[in-house]
């Protein structure tokens, strides 16, 4: 897998199953990823990325934690 850390993208996934869960865990994925982009449902997941969208100046990205401190 590529990461690039100043791509303006997040993956977030939404209701992934058991697993899915243990093989993006032991493949260290989720640690790309970030625990806090993972829903158990897809309108949570929506709740959340429309929230973080509308939140923040245009132009400015922000990473994973600072998006979701900024949820709480």
């Amino acid at each position: 897998m590529f990461f690039v850390p100043s791509c303006p993208f997040q993956i977030v996934l939404a209701n992934p199953g058991s697993e899915m869960m243990k093989k993006l865990d032991s493949s260290k994925v989720l640690e790309l990823i970030g625990h806090e982009w993972i829903f158990p449902t897809v309108g949570e997941a929506v709740s959340s990325c429309d929230y973080v969208l509308h939140s923040h100046k245009p132009g400015v990205v922000m990473d994973s934690a600072a998006a979701h401190e900024s949820m709480v």
